[in-house]
This record gives structure tokens, sequence and C-alpha cells, in this order.
């Protein structure tokens, strides 16, 4: 179970934000057709390092100093369920976002209201 450690799952969290911010730079820029061809590659290369670069400070210095804070109060009054449901729920918000990025959203509602009719 060492997977589902809570520094181990921020961290997935974090990649897949970062993941989702850096597909959007990518789709905004291959739309800037006014721009070079070789301006684009250095900028979306730029993009790549700013996103994932960022994503690596943002997480080493700030974010695991202010969770430890809100973990450790978190896991002296409550148990097992309220420590990783926040988790759960930023894992389905993301599952969203992916989902409505690649416009797949209609199609996962379909298919759960196909497999689970009221």
């Amino acid at each position: 179970m060492k997977w589902f450690s809570h520094r181990r799952l921020l961290l997935t969290e974090a990649i897949l934000v970062a993941g989702l911010a850096q597909l959007a730079a990518h789709d905004w820029l291959m739309n800037q057709h006014h721009l070079s061809a070789a301006l684009r590659v250095v900028l979306g290369m730029a993009m790549v390092v700013g996103v994932f670069g960022g994503l690596f400070l943002l997480f080493q210095r700030s974010v695991t100093w202010g969770l430890h804070k809100t973990v450790s109060t978190v896991k002296r009054g409550a148990g097992l369920a309220t420590t990783f449901l926040p988790h759960a729920l930023l894992w389905l918000a993301l599952f969203a976002a992916y989902a409505w990025f690649w416009g797949l959203d209609r199609a996962i509602l379909a298919e759960l209201t196909a497999a689970n009719p009221l």
C-alpha cells in the first residue's frame, strides 16, 4: 500500500494537473499559424520545461510544506476515509477535466447511463 501514500498521491495529482496544462498550451501553440514553425517548436519546448520545471519547484518548496500541516491535522482527528477523500475528489475532478478536454465527456456519460439505466 506504499503507492497510496499521501506524498505519492500528491505528486501524481500534480503531474496530472501539469499534463493538462501542457496539453492546453500545446493546442494553443499549434493554432498560432502566424508564427514560424521553428519558433513554435522552440516555444513548445519552453512550455514543456516551464510547466514541468515549475511543477517540480512548486512541489518541492511550497506544496509539501503547506500540505504537511493539513495532513497532520486531518490524521490526528480523522480516519482513513477523510484522509483520502480529498484525493478521491481531486482524481474525479481531474478525470472529468481530461474527459472534457479530449471531448469524451458526453461519450462517458452515455456509457454510464447505458450501463446503469434508472
